[in-house]
This record gives C-alpha cells, sequence and structure tokens, in this order.
C-alpha cells in the first residue's frame, strides 16, 4: 500500500511544472546546469550521496587539483601486501595510471561515481574485485576510492585518516570507462 502511495505521489509531482526536467531552478539556468565560463559546456549537477561520503571527502574530489586514475587487475583476487615488487594501490594490484587533467572530465568523473552511489539500491556480493581506482588531491589532502561495479561496492580513504564504503549502481559503468579510455586506460574486462 506504501509503494503505490509513493509511487502515486511521484507520478503526480512528475506532472508538476515546477518539478518538469526543463523547469529552471531558482535563481538558475535549470536544475542540470552548474555555472559554465564563456565557450565551456555547462556542466552536470552533481547527484546527492546522502551520508556515504563525509564533507570533507567531497570538498576533496570536487575540488580537487590533481585526479589520477587507475586501472586496477581483478584477475589479482587477493590484496597484495605480501607481494611487495608488485604495483599497488591500497594494497591492489593496478595494471596502468593516468592523470585526468581536463576540469570537465574530472567534474564528470566525480559525477558519475556520486550518481552510481544515488542510484544504489544497498546490495552488494561479497567478493570486491576492484577495476576503476582514482586518487584525487587537493592541496595536502587526498582522497582514494576503489570500485568493483561487479560486486557493487566502493571504499574509500581520506583526507586524513577517514576511510568507509559504500554500496554503488552500476547504470553507467560504460560511461566511466569510456571516460578512463580518453584518459589512455583500459577496464579489465570478464572473459
Amino acid at each position: 500500500m506504501q509503494r503505490t502511495l509513493l509511487l502515486l505521489l511521484l507520478l503526480c509531482l512528475s506532472f508538476h511544472p515546477a518539478c518538469a526536467d526543463d523547469a529552471p531552478a531558482p535563481g538558475g539556468d535549470g536544475p542540470d546546469l552548474v555555472g559554465p565560463t564563456p565557450g565551456e559546456r555547462p556542466l552536470r549537477a552533481l547527484p546527492d550521496t546522502g551520508t556515504a561520503f563525509p564533507p570533507a571527502l567531497k570538498a576533496v574530489l570536487e575540488n580537487a587539483d590533481t585526479i589520477e586514475l587507475f586501472a586496477m587487475d581483478p584477475e589479482s583476487g587477493t590484496r597484495t601486501e605480501t607481494i611487495p615488487t608488485v604495483a599497488a594501490f591500497h594494497d591492489y594490484r593496478f595494471l596502468n595510471r593516468a592523470p585526468l587533467e581536463d576540469s570537465g572530465l574530472r567534474h564528470e568523473l566525480v559525477r558519475l561515481y556520486y550518481q552510481a552511489v544515488f542510484r544504489s539500491e544497498g546490495r552488494a556480493a561479497l567478493c570486491f574485485l576492484p577495476r576503476h581506482a582514482l586518487r584525487a588531491t587537493r592541496g595536502a589532502e587526498q582522497v582514494d576510492v576503489l570500485a568493483c561495479f561487479e560486486c557493487l561496492q566502493l571504499r574509500w580513504w581520506g583526507p586524513g585518516s577517514l576511510e568507509g564504503s559504500a554500496t554503488i549502481d552500476d547504470g553507467d559503468v560504460a560511461a566511466l570507462d569510456e571516460l578512463y579510455a580518453r584518459a589512455g586506460l583500459t577496464i579489465a574486462r570478464n572473459d
């Protein structure tokens, strides 16, 4: 019964002019636009991550001076803490890494990760075989993120001693793969 009422409410709201996608936000250019500079494409608004990410972590991700992407090796299957010669990111082996220098692409990257958290249904598998990772820095602060879109989990560290995890959705993994490809990285696929 509650589900039916919720669906009816959402249906009614979708026809309300103030809730339409093309209705401008008060004082803005619309719900999906964030202050573009002349000559730049408008940036899409960042989805709400609720309590999955603390404000300090979001501040670094959203205002990063640099973002480095990592294409992880899901085949390693285990942490590399016993293999010190392997290139690792939080004890998980990575295949390659590359900087993401374009500010528009950095914004899109953060938006895709936030959207994965926002759309999550709270389910996750017990595995953790990450294929995607990133390191964002802002001044002396650093945030690291590892994501497994197969088991629908994301783990993060920083800034400082903060760390945590969140469940994610895999609906935009193809767009995320394309963004990593634009940085010159190939994400490993299941065979």
